[in-house]
């Protein structure tokens, strides 16, 4: 069944804010395991009024967007990912702002576990950035599809272990 644009829209950003939530019970896990510390970083929005209606905010973002999620690994090194979701087939880079690109690029320079922890359509996965950055070296195109994403692909018990492709030593 197709939805109108706008009810996708806010079923794709419900959809979006449950994968954070997800994603930040697993913080909350490796940190009770002691195996990393990792928080979401606040978006900088600056209301300008707020409808007494119905709870809608209207503002502008102070700053340039950064990566959603930053800390630090047991053992000392740091993680740095920005996360996605859609219900769509595949997911475009251009999702990644330019800010926030080169943001995970400084990092992955200086040595930390980077990446893209999304969920395409019903595919949780963490790409590491190298491959998110070379989409089109690697696929031709500047998106990647639910089917080759499972090739990073990541489980999601109730959480989003999105640390499980590291201890696994793949990435």
């Amino acid at each position: 069944m197709k939805y109108p644009s706008n009810m996708q829209n806010k079923a794709n950003n419900n959809q979006g804010k449950i994968f954070e939530k997800l994603i930040e019970l697993g913080c909350q896990k490796y940190a009770r395991a002691n195996k990393a510390f990792i928080e979401k970083i606040p978006e900088d929005f600056h209301p300008q009024k707020i409808d007494k209606t119905n709870g809608k905010a209207t503002g502008y973002y102070k700053a340039k967007a950064q990566p959603d999620f930053q800390g630090t690994l047991h053992g000392g090194r740091s993680i740095c990912f920005e996360a996605k979701y859609t219900s769509a087939d595949r997911i475009k880079s251009s999702v990644i702002t330019e800010n926030q690109a080169e943001c995970l690029t400084m990092h992955a320079r200086l040595g930390a576990y980077v990446g893209v922890c999304c969920q395409i359509n019903k595919t949780v996965a963490f790409i590491p950035w190298d491959v998110w950055k070379n989409m089109k070296g690697i696929y031709g195109r500047m998106y990647i599809t639910e089917e080759e994403v499972k090739v990073y692909q990541i489980p999601s018990p109730m959480y989003i272990d999105f640390l499980y492709m590291h201890e696994l030593g793949v990435c």
